[in-house]
């Protein structure tokens, strides 16, 4: 009975509060809605010296990633890269790798891709190249191909089509394949 009364003595006072918190709780449900998109919108990007240029460059904590895939294998490494790009946009990004192409850019990340038509550094390549045989394999840090050993052949020991694929390159897993198909084509 006191609850009624109380409630038939404010009835402006709670119609009132009863009116703001709705108004507060459609206020709070719009920001939701329309606040993320515009938001996002109008985010500034980050500039580490501090000021807002609107230029997007690479956070200092920013994830580097180098892949590089190879055509004659199929294969693909990934190295994470060891130098901060901090601060720097995606032009002077290109800029201090030249060979290589940007996949992904954002503050947060940068990938950055290329395609060698080698062998990947997993592999040794037996090639015929100058008149000489050689074991080649593809260096892991400058990702070129650099000749290990020069081998010392008969020029009868290969027939024309053996001999184009040695041109060509044949990969082994290790030096003890190419040595099963030296071993092989000498018999």
């Amino acid at each position: 009975m006191k609850a009624i009364d109380f409630l038939k003595r404010n009835k402006k006072r709670i119609a009132y509060v009863l009116t703001t918190i709705c108004m507060l709780l459609f206020g709070l449900f719009s920001g939701m809605l329309i606040g993320p998109k515009e938001a996002a919108e109008q985010a500034p990007t980050h500039d580490p010296a501090g000021e807002m240029t609107g230029v997007l460059s690479v956070l200092p904590a920013a994830r580097v990633e180098f892949h590089v895939s190879f055509e004659s294998c199929g294969h693909e490494v990934i190295v994470l890269g060891n130098e901060s790009l901090a601060g720097k946009t995606r032009e002077e990004a290109e800029k201090a790798y030249p060979g290589w192409t940007i996949e992904t850019f954002s503050g947060d990340e940068v990938v950055f891709t290329k395609i060698s038509k080698g062998y990947c550094p997993k592999h040794y390549v037996l090639r015929l190249a100058g008149g000489e045989l050689g074991v080649y394999r593809t260096d892991e840090t400058t990702y070129e191909e650099k000749r290990l050993m020069v081998l010392d052949w008969e020029d009868a020991a290969f027939d024309s089509a053996e001999r184009a694929e040695l041109e060509a390159g044949i990969a082994f897993d290790d030096l003890n394949g190419v040595n099963a198909y030296l071993e092989s084509a000498e018999s």
